[in-house]
C-alpha cells in the first residue's frame, strides 16, 4: 500500500500545542476547544490568527513533541513493504524563499530526530483531494475534517482523533485513537 501520513495533528501534537500556547500567548482561556484554528479556538480574528503562527511557527515546528507510537508504527509499515509518503501542508514549506528553506530544513531535521521513517515528502495546498490522486494514494491519515471528507471520497482515511474532528464520519472514514489504532486498521483495509 501507498500510505499518505500528515503532519500537523498526525505526527505532532496540534491540538494540545494550540490550547496550551494560545492561552498563553493571549492571556485568555479558550472559548471553543472544539475550534481547528486558533481564531476559533479563543474566539478572536483572523489578523490574530497570523500573528499568533508568526510569532510561534518555527518553534513549534521545532520543539513539538511526536505523537507517541507513531515512528514505531510507521517503522512497522516501512518493514511490511508499504511505501511512506509525508504529505504536508506545513506553513511556508511550498515557499521557494529563505524561510521556506529554513522550513523544509526544520521539518527534515525533526522527522530524523524523532525517527520518523518515510519514502518522500510532499509538500501540498491545503485541500490535498488533488495530491492524494496524483500520488495515487491507497490511505491518508489525516485529522483536518476538511480534507478528511473530501480524500474519504476517493480513499479510505485514517481520521486521527481530535476534539475538532468528531464530526468527519463516513463509510471510508476510520478514526483512529491514537497511533495503537494505525496499524490494525491499515490491516484491515489491505483485507478489504
Amino acid at each position: 500500500m501507498i500510505i499518505g501520513v500528515d503532519v500537523d495533528g498526525v505526527l505532532t501534537k496540534l491540538e494540545k500545542y494550540q490550547l496550551v500556547e494560545g492561552e498563553r500567548y493571549f492571556k485568555i482561556p479558550p472559548v471553543n476547544k472544539k475550534g481547528y484554528k486558533i481564531y476559533q479556538i479563543f474566539g478572536l480574528t483572523l489578523e490574530d490568527d497570523r500573528r499568533f503562527w508568526h510569532d510561534n511557527i518555527f518553534s513549534y515546528a521545532t520543539y513539538d513533541t511526536v505523537q507517541v507510537g507513531s515512528a514505531e508504527v510507521l517503522k512497522k509499515l516501512k518493514a511490511d513493504g508499504h511505501t511512506v509518503i509525508i504529505v504536508t501542508a506545513r506553513t511556508f514549506t511550498r515557499e521557494d524563499s529563505p524561510r521556506g528553506e529554513k522550513m523544509r530544513k526544520i521539518m527534515n531535521d525533526w522527522l530524523s530526530d524523532n525517527d520518523v521513517v518515510y519514502d518522500k515528502i510532499v509538500y501540498s495546498e491545503e485541500d490535498k483531494t488533488e495530491i492524494c490522486k496524483r500520488l495515487n494514494l491507497d490511505v491518508m491519515i489525516e485529522d483536518c475534517v476538511d480534507n478528511i471528507l473530501n480524500v474519504s471520497k476517493s480513499i479510505p482515511v485514517i481520521c486521527m482523533d481530535a476534539i475538532y474532528n468528531k464530526e468527519a464520519q463516513g463509510n471510508n472514514i476510520f478514526r483512529a485513537y491514537g497511533w495503537k489504532d494505525v496499524y490494525p486498521i491499515v490491516c484491515k483495509l489491505i483485507k478489504r
